[in-house]
């Protein structure tokens, strides 16, 4: 038990299997909107899942001090790596939804719009 220290409050806070709290909050029984705040092990889990990490072999794996850094390195670098594919792919897909469809075209210049408002707007600079 390790015990956190501030200006005005004392909060004993188990490291790696108690949760964090706001000192506004804490000791008041509030729960927040949209569930449960996560404690550090599951976001550490979490973590360790993502980059292809087994939580219930950290210790064995730990052990190893220089296979331990090769392994966390190459497994960060392979996550970053994934996390940026996923969000270029996200960004790719959303500006293909951007793109409108030219169902609307006008015969004098060919210009194509996704609505005949915006046909009737461009016809308005021929006139």
């Amino acid at each position: 038990m390790y015990t956190f220290v501030s200006d005005d409050f004392t909060l004993c806070v188990p490291i790696c299997y108690g949760a964090f709290f706001d000192h506004h909050t804490s000791g008041q029984g509030v729960r927040l909107c949209g569930g449960q705040r996560k404690c550090f092990k599951d976001s550490l889990k979490t973590n360790l899942r993502k980059c292809d990490i087994q939580p219930n072999k950290l210790e064995f794996l730990a052990s190893d001090r220089t296979g331990w850094r090769s392994l966390y390195k190459d497994s960060i670098q392979e996550f970053e790596n994934s996390r940026v594919q996923n969000m270029e792919e996200k960004m790719r897909l959303h500006k293909s939804r951007m793109t409108p469809s030219s169902s609307f075209s006008y015969d004098v210049c060919g210009s194509g719009y996704a609505s005949r408002i915006g046909l009737y707007a461009h016809r308005r600079t021929y006139l």
